[in-house]
């Protein structure tokens, strides 16, 4: 964890501030003037993030944030106005029905010792009236639960219970499934003694896979819900932030409305709706497991101690009439009531029973709103792009930062007056704003105030950079006393306040950087500019280097047509060799599986990027591997570059592409298709001497695939896109030698 804390206090410095704070980390800087404090100021801005340090199987780690994409939220709003159009339905029903429930009323009155007034929607109850032997009964299902220890009986009034004495449990195997787009309620009469702790009153919970599944939960007096596909990054947990008293009975309810949100959860206690804390709110696929459904545990530990007694799961989300009707039955009550003795609120509580146990026609439109907000829940549950984000822990749980010496994670300095840190940031630089709050927030503020002296400026210096090969500041990663002094600092100052004032606009400042003359003059290097900048440092010049391996790739894929340019959408898995995966998978649990179709050409700025086995092609055109922050690579021009575009199955197949566009629309001369193919790569014609040599090549390889038409054949092979039979395959298999020799030209992969 502490080593997360370094990177974020290294990237923020590197991107934002053009600084090496990192070498504070064991000590003063020796070159800039941070102390070694002041780093552990800045590192007191991170130290109190939630994550665990911890690797997830499942994706991003949380916390996360949902991305839906247009269409989704199109329906999401599609869906809530058909909600509120049922709910002013539901509504305008309720008035109609007056008469019909005045008639029901008035015979409940009559009869209110007659009345059975269970809530719809009971799956399994236990009354837990066994006295002895070794099972207890689901009383709605008939399945027995075959018990593991020993069993007590115990009083409750007038009724039976069970005593569980922290190593007794039931199992049930036949038990059917909850998922998490499931509404449900859990309720039960309990009693806890005073050394009671953390437990299950009951689960269906796989402790050996992540915790899959649900429970009904205690944890120091308090209770709640796990809910849970894999734990803790996808899950929820919410519990009350009410105790029950110990040894005293009380009803507990959880309700949960099948959202996949900690909101759909409710917590009633003794009929009364508690206030909760919610622990984890990132549930987002299965909950299902086949481990078996145990009452008093989960599948190997946290044993129930205390008593139970009535026990009952539901299919619904019970409202809270129907929960306190469950509870002690006060339906009966207020039915046994005068009229004129009834309150607003208990007449709206008999209105609610009669509607929800009574009145078909309101059983209809409420499951109408109901599987409306089920399609609302799913649809918003749907796996979406997720991006993982930084959350703070609450005010309770803050840590405490020191610095640490050498930079050991294990060894604060505790000892002084001033051993405890605070957030703040180095003295050289401008002071937080008052009542700037000390947070993340209050850094990033600070960062982007206009009075600050770096953050624009190393901003604009890292676009100059990437357009014109290095940057106004040379070092775009060091603007302290060992970086390199600005050629044009007049330029950067300007381009700095331009930004602020246009409310650091980067596709304006970009705008502006490529439509300049600068920019768009000649990389012909004049007599003059060889003597007097040799180097290209006062930008006598365009400059010309070797573009990324991205851009490489894609522009490949353009030239042949293959390039699929929708915006947007899930990771790719182009072409990769085989069993890269292998060594670096956990348990080879992930392999590579090389996706097929549109996918394959999609920009590569869309290929899945596995840190610990990065894409080899891009690695040799000097792609960082991405485990840490790189503000600029370095290029290079090896032999091994041109091997990969002569030879990875993405590039041959773009070439072999690439031919068949020049043999179909580049004319049937010679001369026109060379052209044809020049103006695709190089946007202009070939020179006579280009086309002699390229008109002997292809003459050589004609020749060559002529005498092994075999040959022709395994190179026209190559990737998944399907060749164009009607061409003649010596002929497509000779152009597509030319097409990599277009493809692999220095003018190609060289800016300028």
């Amino acid at each position: 964890r502490v080593e997360y804390v370094v990177d974020r206090v290294k990237t923020t410095s590197n991107v934002w501030m053009g600084l090496t704070m990192e070498c504070s980390q064991c000590h003063d800087h020796k070159y800039d003037p941070i102390s070694q404090r002041e780093y552990y100021q800045m590192f007191a801005y991170f130290n109190n993030t939630t994550d665990p340090g911890m690797q997830t199987r499942n994706g991003n780690q949380a916390p996360v944030v949902n991305v839906p994409d247009k269409k989704q939220v199109a329906k999401l709003e599609e869906l809530e106005k058909r909600i509120k159009y049922e709910e002013n339905k539901i509504e305008g029903y309720k008035r109609s029905v007056i008469p019909k429930y005045v008639a029901w009323l008035r015979d409940a009155e009559k009869n209110v010792d007659q009345k059975n007034l269970e809530p719809d929607g009971i799956k399994h109850y236990f009354s837990l009236n066994e006295k002895s032997g070794k099972q207890v009964k689901d009383e709605i299902s008939g399945v027995h639960g075959t018990l593991s220890g020993q069993l007590k009986s115990i009083n409750r009034g007038d009724e039976l219970g069970l005593s569980f004495d922290g190593k007794t449990s039931f199992n049930f195997e036949d038990w059917p499934d909850i998922e998490r787009d499931s509404s449900f309620t859990f309720s039960a009469w309990l009693k806890l003694p005073a050394d009671g702790n953390g437990s299950a009153v009951f689960a269906r919970m796989n402790e050996d896979n992540n915790f899959r599944g649900y429970d009904f939960w205690l944890q120091n007096r308090s209770f709640g819900t796990h809910i849970v596909s894999t734990w803790p990054s996808n899950a929820l947990k919410v519990v009350s932030d009410k105790q029950l008293e110990v040894n005293k009975w009380h009803h507990v309810v959880v309700v949960y409305d099948g959202s996949s949100k900690a909101s759909g959860v409710k917590l009633y206690l003794d009929g009364n709706l508690v206030g909760n804390k919610v622990e984890q709110d990132s549930l987002k696929d299965s909950i299902v497991t086949k481990i078996p459904f145990k009452l008093g545990s989960r599948s190997k530990s946290s044993y129930f101690k205390g008593e139970l007694d009535e026990l009952r799961i539901y299919d619904r989300a019970l409202n809270q009439d129907e929960i306190k009707n469950i509870g002690g039955d006060p339906i009966k009550s207020l039915l046994a009531l005068g009229k004129k003795e009834r309150t607003k609120e208990q007449k709206m509580t008999l209105l609610n029973y009669y509607l929800n146990n009574n009145d078909e026609e309101y059983k209809r439109l409420i499951a109408i709103k109901n599987e409306l907000n089920k399609k609302k829940s799913d649809l918003s549950s749907q796996k979406k792009v997720t991006s993982m984000v930084m959350q703070d822990n609450p005010e309770a749980k803050k840590r405490v930062t020191y610095v640490l010496n050498r930079g050991q994670y294990d060894q604060p300095i505790k000892d002084g007056d001033n051993a405890i840190v605070n957030p703040g940031v180095p003295a050289i630089l401008p002071k937080l704003r008052n009542n700037a709050p000390g947070n993340r927030l209050g850094l990033a503020n600070w960062l982007v105030d206009p009075s600050h002296p770096l953050t624009a400026r190393v901003a604009v210096n890292r676009y100059w950079a990437m357009f014109f090969g290095r940057g106004i500041v040379k070092t775009p990663d060091d603007f302290g006393n060992q970086g390199s002094p600005p050629t044009h600092p007049e330029l950067l100052d300007w381009l700095a306040s331009d930004f602020v004032k246009n409310g650091w606009n980067v596709k304006r400042a970009i705008r502006q950087i490529v439509t300049s003359q600068t920019y768009r003059q000649q990389s012909k290097i004049l007599p003059i500019a060889q003597k007097n900048d040799p180097e290209n440092i006062f930008l006598s010049r365009s400059p010309r280097f070797r573009l990324q391996g991205e851009f490489i790739r894609d522009a490949a894929l353009s030239f042949s047509g293959l390039l699929v340019d929708t915006v947007g959408g899930p990771s790719v898995k182009p072409y990769q060799p085989a069993n890269i995966w292998n060594e670096v998978s956990l348990n080879g649990g992930l392999r590579y599986k090389r996706d097929s179709g549109d996918k394959l050409y999609r920009r590569s700025i869309y290929t899945y990027w596995k840190r610990s086995a990065p894409m080899p092609n891009m690695l040799i055109f000097d792609a960082p591997t991405r485990e840490k922050c790189m503000i600029q690579r370095p290029i290079t021009n090896t032999p091994l570059q041109a091997l990969v575009v002569l030879n990875d199955p993405q590039f041959v197949e773009a070439a072999r592409s690439f031919a068949q566009k020049i043999i179909t629309e580049g004319g049937n001369d010679e001369k026109n298709r060379i052209n044809y193919g020049f103006k695709i790569a190089l946007s202009r014609d070939a020179t006579d001497d280009e086309i002699s040599v390229i008109s002997g090549v292809l003459k050589s390889q004609m020749k060559s695939f002529s005498s092994d038409k075999e040959k022709a054949k395994q190179f026209l092979s190559v990737g998944e896109v399907p060749r164009n039979e009607n061409i003649d395959l010596v002929e497509h298999a000779s152009w597509s030698v030319i097409a990599q020799m277009l493809l692999n030209m220095d003018e190609t992969l060289t800016r300028g």
